[in-house]
């Protein structure tokens, strides 16, 4: 079983054997995210705008969350998970060099094409457990706490004569968490939220801002806006990815005591 899968048997363990007066939440959100950043081999880099054309195909966002009484000593727990997927396709100059593989079209050596046909294709899902404490304090609700995230999948570029460049991703990494929110019990409350880390070569890094109407029974709407950032190296094959992810977000929560 991976960390982060082991890590979320925990955390639902936790919220099945602790208090009893705790909501439960359940949602789902559409993102609609567009990318932009490089992924880099060897040196050589690739845009995603100027070289890939990465199409982002949005996301649907799934939660759980467990949350005890606001002041409670024990925390409140969240599950997230999120597929990425995007796919591009572009002329580039023949010859593009990324890393190891050169890009050339087929035919004559002399008096060919000019240029190469790279597609790219990005599917990746990001899931995270996340334990934080909920208190008020100077008419805010206060939210800090830890994320762990997992980052898994791949991403290709290839070319239509059999060159192409693979790279999988399974990266675990702990996250800082702060959660705020203006007008908790009201009827519309401002929501906040920023996740962080940063290790060496490495950086991730998360926010959110939404608004939530809260006047549908158990059922609230969300709309705000989300930004991911990933800067990932991975020193053995000298392989960078460095991309933004950031667009509206819409979404529907169902909470029951």
């Amino acid at each position: 079983m991976r960390p982060i899968r082991r890590y979320f048997a925990v955390l639902s363990l936790m919220g099945l054997c602790t208090s009893a007066q705790a909501a439960v939440s359940l949602g789902i959100d559409a993102w609609g995210w567009h990318a932009s950043g490089s992924v880099q081999n060897q040196g050589d880099r690739l845009d995603f705008d100027d070289d890939l054309r990465i199409d982002a195909r949005g996301s649907s966002i799934l939660h759980l969350g467990w949350q005890p009484e606001i002041g409670s000593w024990w925390p409140a727990l969240g599950l997230q998970t999120v597929d990425l997927q995007a796919r591009g396709e572009n002329e580039v100059p023949a010859g593009t060099q990324f890393g190891p593989i050169t890009f050339t079209p087929s035919g004559p050596i002399t008096g060919g094409p000019d240029t190469v046909t790279l597609f790219s294709r990005a599917d990746l899902t990001d899931r995270d457990a996340l334990a934080h404490w909920r208190f008020d304090w100077r008419g805010l609700r206060w939210q800090p706490g830890l994320r762990l995230r997992q980052l898994e999948g791949e991403i290709i570029v290839r070319d239509n004569d059999g060159n192409s460049d693979v790279q999988s991703f399974d990266e675990t990494f702990p996250q800082l968490h702060l959660g705020l929110e203006a007008g908790a019990d009201q009827a519309l409350t401002l929501q906040l939220q920023a996740d962080w880390i940063s290790d060496g070569d490495n950086r991730a890094y998360e926010w959110l801002a939404a608004l939530r109407w809260n006047g549908f029974g158990p059922m609230s709407l969300r709309l705000g806006w989300r930004v991911k950032r990933y800067e990932i190296l991975d020193p053995d094959n000298d392989y960078r990815l460095n991309a933004l992810l950031a667009g509206p977000q819409l979404g529907l929560v169902i909470s029951l005591p």
